[in-house]
């Protein structure tokens, strides 16, 4: 048998011709196998006698097609199936590529032979179109209800003032952006929803102070000029203490350094613009639209918001101890309450994707959907196999020549370790968990065995073929 299957190797084996240098890539061009058809197979000599009759694959063999019982493969519908996936580049939108695609799979679809179909398992476009849009509203809904706070806790003409700042600010973010080559995603999305707030912050007090020497009685050149001149440094040093609590998002290391980037970059730029904005274009509305205001007859009283905070205030200062206290004790109590949250720096994105990975014997598993649970119940697990115990280390003998590869039938990254050095396993048995493509894939050994060998740790990413683990 070893030496029927050297021959057929060696009659089949590709010889590289040479290679094309697009760009930057270079490509390798392949002289096409010889074997296309289950009859070249047959038709392979594999021998002669001394009268010269010629043996061929096919008179001492039955010559078939079939997939490998032990290699991993994917059920949809209940059918084996092959998966593609496709892959989009850092520089490309998937939601605009939405359409093309679809089109693509249709096209492909009606070239396949009849019985072989083309079905979307997980198209991502959508669910980013989607959440893209959902953010857009959420935000737009924000600065709807930023502008009807401002427009209840001060005049008209002043929440118009202020809230022209807004959508400055943020349009102005926007140039920044694409000067600096960042994207709109869900990362400076949510930048823009925290920033919001902020961006009146300065608008609110420069107006204010302005407002204020009008009522003085200054007339609106110098009520302007003095109002932006008393709060100017407060406001720079306020919004430069802001930019400085959201700057240390830019030290973090590795990757949440790439997916955290964008966050404290929108903030700090609608910041600074903020601030630009509050002390060069708010004082200008000001000057437009802003008037002295008249007092109202019979009103009594800086009115109820300035009442009720003027006897809070003075509570306050009749019961320090109480007030020092009760403050000492806020700390105290957020301090241990922190100690018991969990931390984690990027949470898991839960979706309507259920993965399951069955190793060994087949199980029928049915998940149904109820309208009253968020999440579908995970169906009983059924009892593991007892793993063999362990050999100690010292005794795990050493792969030798005769050693067999486990390797990567997919690319993917290792989620788990499923066997260790001197453990004997049975053909079927996982070694290594691979995650690909959203799903968990076990590479399973090869044979009966022992591990001689651990190639691979948790959380490293693997090309299909690389050697994950040995065995004797």
């Amino acid at each position: 048998m070893a030496e029927i299957a050297t021959l057929i190797g060696a009659q089949n084996k590709v010889v590289p011709t040479g290679s094309i240098k697009v760009d930057d890539n270079k490509i390798s061009v392949d002289a096409t196998d010889r074997f296309k058809t289950v009859d070249d197979i047959g038709n392979l000599v594999i021998g002669a006698s001394d009268s010269g009759v010629i043996t061929r694959l096919k008179d001492i063999a039955t010559i078939t097609t079939d997939v490998p019982e032990d290699d991993a493969y994917y059920l949809y519908n209940k059918q084996k199936s092959d998966v593609i996936a496709v892959y989009f580049d850092d520089s490309v939108n998937a939601v605009s590529l939405a359409d093309v695609l679809t089109k693509t799979i249709d096209n492909y679809s009606k070239t396949l032979p009849e019985g072989i179909t083309a079905n979307t398992v997980y198209f991502q476009p959508t669910d980013v179109d989607s959440s893209v849009n959902g953010f857009i509203v959420n935000l737009i809904e924000s600065i709807v209800l930023v502008i009807l706070v401002i427009m209840v806790g001060m005049n008209l003409r002043n929440a118009f003032v202020i809230s022209f700042a807004m959508p400055l600010a943020i349009l102005g973010n926007f140039i920044v952006m694409k000067l600096f080559g960042l994207d709109i995603h869900f990362v400076s999305l949510a930048g823009l929803v925290v920033v919001l707030g902020m961006l009146v912050d300065n608008a609110v007090v420069v107006s204010d102070s302005i407002q204020t020497q009008l009522d003085a009685g200054l007339d609106k050149r110098s009520a302007v000029i003095e109002g932006t001149s008393s709060v100017i440094v407060p406001v720079f040093v306020s919004m430069l203490t802001t930019v400085a609590a959201f700057a240390s998002l830019l030290t973090l290391p590795g990757a949440y350094h790439q997916l955290a980037f964008t966050f404290p970059s929108v903030i700090i730029t609608c910041l600074v613009l903020s601030f630009l904005v509050s002390i060069v274009i708010t004082p200008l509305m000001c000057y437009f639209f802003l008037k002295k205001k008249e007092p109202k007859k019979n009103e009594k009283g800086e009115g109820k918001l300035i009442d009720t905070y003027n006897k809070v205030s003075a509570w306050t200062f009749n019961h320090k101890l109480i007030t020092f206290v009760s403050s000492f004790a806020i700390i105290v109590v957020g301090l241990l309450l922190a100690t018991q949250l969990g931390f984690e720096v990027v949470p898991k994105a839960y979706k309507d994707v259920i993965t399951i990975t069955v190793n060994g014997t087949a199980y029928e598993v049915t998940v149904e959907e109820t309208g009253s649970v968020s999440a579908p119940a995970a169906a009983p697990k059924a009892a593991p196999k007892a793993a063999p115990a362990a050999a100690p280390k010292a005794a795990a003998p050493a792969a030798g020549a005769g050693a067999v590869k486990v390797t990567a039938s997919v690319p993917g990254k290792v989620v788990k370790v499923a066997a260790s050095v001197g453990q004997a396993v049975k053909a079927g048995d996982s070694v290594i968990i691979l995650e690909s493509m959203k799903m968990e894939i076990p590479v399973v050994a090869p044979q009966d065995g022992t591990i001689a060998s651990i190639d691979v740790a948790e959380g490293a990413s693997v090309e299909n073929g690389d050697t994950l683990a040995t065995m004797n």
